[in-house]
């Protein structure tokens, strides 16, 4: 009886692990280290930073959705330095988007905020 109480709970939790995964074109999953993805600051006020392992060092491109899943607008980044870019959202409502992050190698899906 305590067991299907505390499944939903550890589902619940598990599904906000930090360990974050890159899928490949062959839907594999690649090693975490070598795919490496940093969004912050979060929440931010509109410009987001983000920084990729340099396997990944490359031109991303960057798609935000709202949270039922509507393209608002494709984006190039900034390329700072290195593994850096950066995006300006700041013509965004207050509110959670989706970044969907694309690289000749893995595509990465996050959840932003913005205040």
């Amino acid at each position: 009886m305590k067991a299907k109480f505390y499944l939903p709970i550890i589902l619940f939790l598990f599904s906000f692990s930090t360990k974050s995964f890159a899928q490949a074109d062959d839907n594999s999953k690649i090693n975490s280290a070598i795919t490496e993805l940093s969004i912050y600051p979060q929440p931010s006020n509109g410009i987001i930073n983000f920084k990729l392992s340099e396997v990944q060092n490359q031109n991303p491109v960057i798609a935000v959705y709202d949270l039922l899943g509507n393209k608002i607008s494709e984006i190039e980044s900034d390329h700072e330095n290195g593994t850096i870019y950066s995006i300006n959202l700041e013509d965004k409502k207050a509110g959670y988007y989706f970044l969907k992050i694309q690289t000749d190698d893995a595509i990465f899906s996050r959840r932003i905020t913005i205040k």
